[in-house]
């Protein structure tokens, strides 16, 4: 069995994911009729910025959540950006 990390979407406040035993796919505000794979689980679109068929909504955190540090070191390496510090 394959272990996937939770995605951004898992910390953002539009997120209203459904069960694995759902027949729906997981859901947002954003997307409700699905979130592509590219945001969910590929980590290859961030989210906190403007893509077609979101409707508008971006990615908001959650009161109180933190968002993990390998989803924001995928982002900074998809840009080129190095992660480490000085």
């Amino acid at each position: 069995m394959t272990t996937r990390l939770p995605s951004m979407c898992h910390f953002c406040k539009h997120f209203y994911g459904l069960g694995f035993d759902s027949p729906h796919p997981p859901a947002c505000n954003a997307f409700p009729n699905g979130i592509p794979d590219t945001i969910l689980w590929e980590f290859v679109v961030d989210h906190r910025k403007n893509m077609l068929g979101d409707n508008g909504i971006l990615f908001e955190l959650t009161d109180g959540k933190t968002l993990p540090q390998y989803i924001i070191d995928s982002f900074a390496v998809e840009r080129g950006a190095s992660t480490e510090s000085s």
